[in-house]
């Protein structure tokens, strides 16, 4: 969802509800360990909502190079990998659209 802008900073409703909405942006990263021998692993995270964006970054050596999709629902996503490999692999993640 898109935040709205504030069209009439005297109304208390319309600054909150902008305001909270930015707010819900930060805060939105985590990390995650893909199990050796792993293919998909589900990221259990409040923010995800069908309409998000999940954006993952290899965090170790062994996790550059691969390559996944991502699936949405609401509270979790998905990442599918192309390869499993015989040992653990971090992500980190960050959630757009919250």
């Amino acid at each position: 969802m898109p935040i709205p802008s504030i069209y009439d900073a005297t109304n208390a409703k319309q600054v909150q509800s902008t305001v909270n909405q930015l707010v819900r942006q930060f805060d939105n990263t985590g990390k995650f360990d893909l199990p050796p021998n792993a293919t998909t692993i589900t990221v259990q995270n409040g923010k995800v909502n069908p309409n998000s964006v999940v954006t993952l970054a290899p965090n170790s050596d062994n996790a550059i190079g691969a390559t996944w999709s991502v699936t949405y629902t609401t509270g979790s996503f998905t990442a599918k990998f192309g390869q499993a490999v015989t040992t653990v692999r971090t992500f980190r993640y960050a959630i757009h659209g919250v």
